[in-house]
């Protein structure tokens, strides 16, 4: 049975409301969502012009028809202020919500996706999981030439867009500011080459329309989106991710995906894969390499190159295999790649378990200079603190001391609501020097972990749930053992009966409004933050 977005638009009502808004077109040719999602504080709106309509040309060289579809985003100009953004992950739903109303009332039989912004990238790609349909991504944002890379660390912008660009709120040019674009390319959600291209370049253009043309060819051969979504494609997500350092929001992002693509994904794929894959690239590190030297060196490629016969086959939508991409460069000598010498011999996310975190909790290791620095084994007091206000408050009152471990919790997907991100607190630490005597754990997010503190983040269950994170007592002696994968607190089992019985839920910190509607709905973050 035909669904209503593989009918030809003629047997559709809504030609009819095409011809009187004046469309001329023939409807034998199959008509393409081009969803535009960008905010035009982060990405020039004359550039993301250009780049639809080179998407449109590939359409229509194609004999396809472009139909565009603007969706709401938000520019980090009107969040409070950097690092303290809460709405990122709701946003990401919102827009998920909004592409698969649109896109299933205006039955297109294929969508090319155009996003700026992690959060926003995300939330297209999770609606485009539900719709099924014929799918391509194009990032809009790509590598900057050197002189803009200079200017975007030195000034915090380049070319009109924040440094603070994408979910990650960290040192522009990391890793975790493109994590969601390169994964994509990864999956084979995009075009080879297209999450490094140059940015607003001769071959950024290219791409864009080669993907016009692209998912026209898809339409005719009926290649789903689902048909990419493999549990594979996950395998070769978590595996790049280990290789490039790895960022604590590909654990959300894979996860939700995976539910929509009815994957089933565990953290115990990370575990695996991450202690078996050794970080060889690192970008802005101790030589500031940026995402231009790898696009030079090879892109996405030359990862798989460099770890070939460690990839899984799956489909992609350039119709390319992944054995194929993986001998597609030749490697050249280059700092940025260390193949004999990596950064680790394995990549930087690590799972914790135990009584404190019965399902889990990610830790990302520092690499570098501040790599040095960690400690694996701490022991200290339980400082807690029932939001990230009452924690930022103590920093600056000076009441946090030396080997405190600073418990921040009712931060997670519903105690935020949204799974705030505490790079607040970070900073403060490293403003006061603890940076290196001072652990942070919360059901909270990072966002950006690479520093010398100790931040265990996402502890899950989170404490709006009553888990053990919810019971803590100021002093409670917290146990964090990286090396063996650890994170407890010396409480016997009972003691934690105990105190959960009497626990009492707080106020929910919003009780009505789509933040009400969200806390309410909203899973656990180590499984993907998603909406139930």
């Amino acid at each position: 049975m035909k669904t209503d977005s593989q009918i030809p638009i003629r047997r559709l009502p809504v030609s009819e409301w095409f011809h009187s808004a004046g469309f001329s077109m023939d409807t034998n040719r199959p008509l393409v969502g081009v969803v535009v999602c960008h905010s035009d504080i982060l990405c020039s709106l004359p550039q993301t012009e250009i780049l639809y309509q080179n998407v449109e040309k590939g359409l229509q060289a194609a004999g396809g028809h472009a139909f565009r579809l603007n969706l709401l985003n938000f520019s980090t100009a009107v969040t409070p202020k950097p690092g303290e953004s809460v709405g990122q992950f709701p946003l990401r739903d919102m827009l998920a919500d909004q592409l698969e109303c649109l896109a299933s009332e205006s039955g297109v039989a294929g969508l090319v996706l155009m996003a700026d912004r992690s959060e926003a990238s995300t939330g297209l790609l999770l609606g485009a999981a539900r719709l099924n349909l014929p799918t391509i991504f194009v990032p809009l944002r790509g590598s900057l030439n050197a002189e803009d890379h200079k200017s975007d660390k030195n000034n915090g912008k380049s070319n009109g867009k924040s440094k603070d660009a994408g979910l990650s709120l960290g040192e522009s040019g990391n890793y975790s500011n493109y994590a969601i674009s390169l994964l994509t390319e990864v999956m084979g959600l995009s075009l080879p080459m297209s999450s490094t291209v140059p940015e607003g370049s001769i071959d950024h253009m290219r791409l864009a329309q080669s993907a016009g043309q692209r998912v026209v060819e898809l339409i005719k051969h009926n290649f789903m989106l689902q048909r990419v979504l493999m549990a594979n494609a996950f395998m070769n997500a978590i595996r790049f991710d280990a290789a490039m350092g790895g960022w604590s929001g590909t654990v959300v992002f894979l996860h939700a995906l995976a539910r929509e693509a009815a994957i089933k994904l565990s953290l115990e794929a990370f575990a695996t894969l991450g202690r078996s894959t050794p970080h060889i690239c690192r970008l802005n590190g101790e030589k500031n390499h940026t995402l231009r030297d790898l696009h030079e060196l090879g892109g996405v490629p030359a990862i798989l190159t460099a770890l070939r016969g460690q990839w899984l086959p799956c489909p992609m939508v350039s119709g390319r295999s992944m054995n194929e991409l993986s001998k597609s460069v030749r490697l050249k000598p280059h700092d940025l790649l260390r193949l004999k010498t990596p950064h680790r011999k394995e990549g930087g996310l690590v799972v914790l378990r135990g009584n404190l975190a019965p399902v889990g909790a990610i830790y990302q290791m520092p690499s570098g200079a501040h790599q040095r620095s960690v400690t694996h084994n701490i022991f200290g007091p339980a400082r807690i603190f029932d939001s990230r206000e009452e924690a930022v408050k103590a920093l600056q009152e000076k009441k946090i001391k030396s080997n405190d471990v600073l418990v921040i919790r009712y931060e997670g997907p519903k105690g935020g609501p949204g799974l705030r991100c505490q790079s607040k607190i970070v900073e403060l630490l490293a403003e006061q020097g603890l940076a290196k005597s001072v652990a942070l754990i919360t059901d909270g997010w990072c966002a950006e972990s690479t520093g010398p503190t100790t931040i265990i983040e996402m502890v899950s269950p989170e404490a709006m749930e009553g888990s053990p994170l919810a019971i803590l007592k100021e002093g409670d002696r917290i146990c964090i053992d990286i090396d063996e994968r650890q994170l407890s607190v010396q409480l016997t089992d009972m003691d934690i009966k105990l105190r959960t019985v009497r626990w009492k839920s707080p106020a929910p910190r919003v009780r009505n409004g789509y933040w009400a509607r969200y806390a309410r709905s909203v899973g656990s973050a180590l499984e993907g933050a998603v909406l139930k």
